[in-house]
């Protein structure tokens, strides 16, 4: 059953504030204070003005830890088991997944060879490398997130990971005494795991069992590589560290989960974190085995921070585009360190192409959707093969970049990426169809009446035509959660045939965008970003719709194309929708 969300929808954002004493020693932990503002819709537009952000400290953590160790033998630290099964399988081979060397030099961004202490004994990630595989830290402090985390049900971690994961799960402080596992935090998170991996299958279990690991000493105060990327973080608090296949940190973001009753800290959460680290390998990859590439700068490492200002781009002379079939838009984005230092809401994000210097017309060719308060840097590469005839005669044009409601500060790297792809067709013409980029709440009774139906002939010598289109549902209105939230309907229609776009089993049900990681959602954003939505998700770039309508015209003959809209096929009932669509001729 598709789990759909009643309004109001709600977005939690956390703020995390820091402060300090001025006599606390130097190697304390970071003391934080962590905000749970009101719930808030995922629209800012519904926002008259910022609530108050009401405040509660976390309770003092500098008490020194009762180091003394228990009188009673039995009580010790537990041996390692030293067992030829304790090694974690190798699925580099299984998966297909190319190995990485080990890097063993140090930097603020790679984490160097560790060594962990863990309820079993030393982990060393040397000892345990193989190539291929994520590294994802849990990190508890006394927050109410973190006591939701920790309290979380752990089953459905292994249903949401991939094979090539390891977790482990640690405290900023965990309790002070470390050798009873049945009266400490870490001994709580212990045992909730090995009952969760005693319920899986015989097979899943061998597989698990030696991929989660529960750390026994402050994470905050570990002498190795993951504990110095922490204390490098200063003041924040981060409650979850990724390393990536490529030995990268990244600060994983926040593990909440959403329900009818608002959000809380969810263990599960973390599983999608490196089904997003495989989508980045896996990208890079095909990106560079692409032959024969033209790249055509519009960002080269620019710092983005004015909405909506038009910049230059210009592509090769048009005897040389007259040679490419196919062009993607390679799309980078970085932020951070910390979640402040970044975008707060899902703002959209489009690129248009100006037909004059001054972009009084402009045509829609790139559109993503940026995540909530998410630090880091990421890449998606749109199709963008349909607008290749509007940069055919090549030579200087203007492109207008913004963002709705704000523009995120980002540092940017944005390229057009021209290639010729044998047996491909070539996309000749790009005719605009129908267009609704404006504001307010558009998709209301009156929606289809600014359509008028759009009368083309194609060319006699064409060998394929198509629709292509880009388009996303926003907005919250009573009653029905719509446009964002609902399945609305887009009819194409084209000599008596159909073609509809249908958001049915996405908009609304729970973890669809997360599960998506995998094609490239920036997991663990600081807001309401699991869920899915009408054809878009927080943290992804939006493919244009292709259809092929080839055999539903006739070339050289006159067709009639028209757009329809519908909501329960009814009349549209509220919301709004942003639509660019396009007719494209190929020979």
């Amino acid at each position: 059953m598709t789990t759909k969300l009643i309004l109001p929808l709600l977005t939690l954002s956390i703020t995390l504030t820091a402060c300090s004493r001025q006599d606390a020693p130097a190697d304390d932990p970071p003391e934080v204070i962590v905000t749970f503002p009101d719930m808030r819709t995922s629209d800012p537009s519904d926002m008259s003005s910022p609530e108050d952000m009401k405040t509660a400290p976390v309770e003092d953590m500098r008490q020194e830890p009762d180091m003394r160790r228990p009188a009673e033998p039995d009580m010790r630290a537990p041996e390692p088991d030293m067992r030829p099964d304790l090694r974690a399988p190798d699925v580099c081979d299984e998966l297909g997944f190319p190995r990485a060397d080990l890097i063993t030099a140090s930097s603020p961004e790679t984490a160097a060879p560790f060594t962990v202490t863990t309820s079993r004994g030393p982990w060393s990630l040397e000892e345990h490398w193989t190539g291929c595989d994520s590294y994802i830290f849990v990190n508890h402090f006394e927050s109410d997130y973190g006591d939701q985390l920790w309290a979380s049900d752990v089953s459905a971690l292994f249903e949401n990971a991939p094979k090539n994961a390891h977790f482990f799960f640690g405290a900023y402080r965990p309790d002070t005494n470390l050798f009873n596992p049945n009266d400490t935090l870490t001994g709580r998170i212990d045992k909730k795991l090995a009952d969760a991996l005693a319920a899986l299958p015989p097979e899943d279990r061998r597989h698990w069992e030696h991929r989660v690991h529960v750390i026994t000493e402050s994470v905050y105060d570990m002498q190795n590589s993951v504990g110095e990327f922490l204390r490098g973080r200063g003041n924040e608090v981060v409650f979850a560290v990724g390393i990536d296949r490529s030995q990268a940190f990244d600060s994983a973001g926040s593990m909440f989960a959403v329900g009818f009753s608002g959000f809380t800290g969810s263990i599960p959460m973390v599983g999608f974190v490196p089904h997003y680290y495989n989508f980045v390998i896996a990208q890079d990859a095909e990106l560079a085995a692409q032959q024969d590439v033209t790249i055509v700068d519009l960002f080269d490492g620019q710092e983005i921070s004015q909405n909506n200002d038009l910049h230059d781009v210009t592509f090769p002379d048009a005897e040389t585009m007259a040679g490419f079939n196919t062009m993607e838009i390679d799309v980078q984005a970085a932020c951070g360190p910390t979640p402040q230092d970044c975008g707060e809401w899902d703002y959209e994000a489009y690129l248009q192409l100006c037909e004059d210097d001054t972009c009084q017309t402009s045509h829609e060719i790139t559109l993503w959707i940026t995540p909530y308060s998410r630090p880091g840097s990421r890449r998606w590469v749109a199709d963008a093969t349909p607008f290749l005839p509007l940069v055919r005669d090549g030579g200087a044009r203007k492109i207008r970049f913004g963002m709705r409601w704000n523009m995120n500060k980002n540092v940017m790297n944005v390229s057009f990426r021209l290639r010729h792809i044998d047996g491909n067709p070539n996309p000749v013409q790009t005719i605009p169809l129908f267009t609704e980029l404006g504001g307010g709440d558009n998709f209301n009774a009156e929606y289809n009446d600014r359509f008028a139906p759009v009368t083309v002939t194609p060319p006699a010598d064409i060998t394929r035509a198509e629709i292509a289109v880009l388009l996303t549902g926003h907005g919250q209105t009573q009653g029905n959660n719509c446009a964002e939230w609902c399945n609305h309907t887009h009819t194409w229609s084209v000599g008596g045939d159909d073609f509809t776009k249908s958001h049915e089993g996405q908009a609304g049900a729970r973890d669809y965008c997360a599960k998506l990681a995998r094609e490239g959602v920036v997991p663990g954003q600081w807001g309401n970003w699991a869920p899915g939505r009408a054809a878009w998700c927080p943290g992804q770039i939006v493919q244009p719709w292709r259809q092929d309508i080839t055999s539903s015209i006739t070339p050289g003959e006159e067709s009639t194309i028209s757009y329809n809209a519908a909501f329960n096929s009814n009349a549209p009932a509220g919301g709004r929708i942003r639509m660019s669509s396009y007719l494209v001729y190929y020979r």
